[in-house]
């Protein structure tokens, strides 16, 4: 998976946009003023520290509190409609630095596991985060196990929850899911494939995950999101000897569209060398 870096961030941009006077409820001052914000003000906090720093970050899809660590510092999970999961931790000293860590790579509290609380919070968490109604537990009962928390975050926030439902071969079926793929810069040959999930950060994370398992972190970019869809990737090779010249993408309501699209691309993009081939790698809906 390659070292996990940890990113250093600047803390002005939480403070400097109009936080309101918040009342000391956690004993870490940038907490506090974080909590005094609605849900949408929190949000808008953190998608401005990620693009600061040069993260992308066009929205923030999923903001989750973890809690405090016996030191008071606050950790803060997110995920971004185009970037993430990560965790972010903001000591308690006043103008401290927050840090960036990826989600559960690594150890310690700063690294997650994400989207679950800590096992050992600071006294006074509790009365600061309120739990999950009980709506939101039955809603995200059919999600699996690995993704429930993620999902109660949503749900708490006031995010819509897809249900299960059976996964189909055409876009059709698929309403209300979701499938993304990744890939590396070619020459590699990574890539990383979701589709017909019904939770979009996991068909997100799951495509991230297959694809830097092979080309190591950082290394992976979105090729293809396709929502209610299905997707297709395609690969020019060389011969001899065999390598990965270029992809293409291809999306459809059905695979054979997806495919037919993709082999175009490819084929069109390759069209004056005689010593290409365009290669489906995988497609699905």
């Amino acid at each position: 998976m390659g070292l996990i870096r940890t990113a250093m961030l600047a803390l002005g941009v939480l403070l400097a946009v109009g936080v309101p006077e918040a009342r000391a409820q956690t004993g870490n001052p940038t907490n506090d003023a974080l909590l005094a914000r609605n849900e949408a003000g929190r949000r808008e906090a953190f998608r401005s520290l990620l693009t600061q720093n040069r993260y992308a970050c066009a929205e923030v899809t999923v903001l989750f509190q973890a809690g405090l660590d016996p030191r008071r510092t606050a950790y803060w999970d997110l995920s971004c409609r185009d970037g993430g999961p990560w965790r972010i931790a903001i000591p308690a000293e006043r103008w401290a630095t927050p840090t960036l860590n990826a989600c559960g790579q690594g150890a310690g509290p700063a690294a997650g596991p994400c989207f679950r609380g800590l096992a050992n919070n600071a006294p006074g968490l509790a009365a600061a985060a309120a739990a999950p109604p009980a709506s939101c537990r039955t809603a995200c009962d059919s999600q699996p196990q690995s993704l429930q928390n993620a999902c109660l975050a949503r749900c708490a926030s006031g995010s819509t929850i897809q249900a299960s439902a059976p996964v189909g071969a055409t876009a059709a079926a698929v309403r209300g899911r979701f499938g993304f793929i990744y890939t590396a810069e070619p020459p590699s040959t990574a890539f990383g494939f979701s589709s017909g999930k019904t939770d979009r950060l996991a068909a997100n994370m799951d495509a991230i995950r297959a694809c830097e398992a092979v080309a190591g972190r950082n290394q992976c970019r979105v090729a293809l999101d396709f929502p209610n869809a299905c997707g297709a990737l395609v690969q020019a090779l060389t011969t001899p000897p065999v390598q990965v010249r270029r992809l293409a993408s291809g999306v459809g309501q059905t695979r054979e569209q997806a495919e037919a699209q993709a082999l175009n691309t490819c084929r069109l993009a390759e069209a004056a060398s005689s010593s290409i081939s365009c290669r489906i790698a995988i497609s699905g809906c």
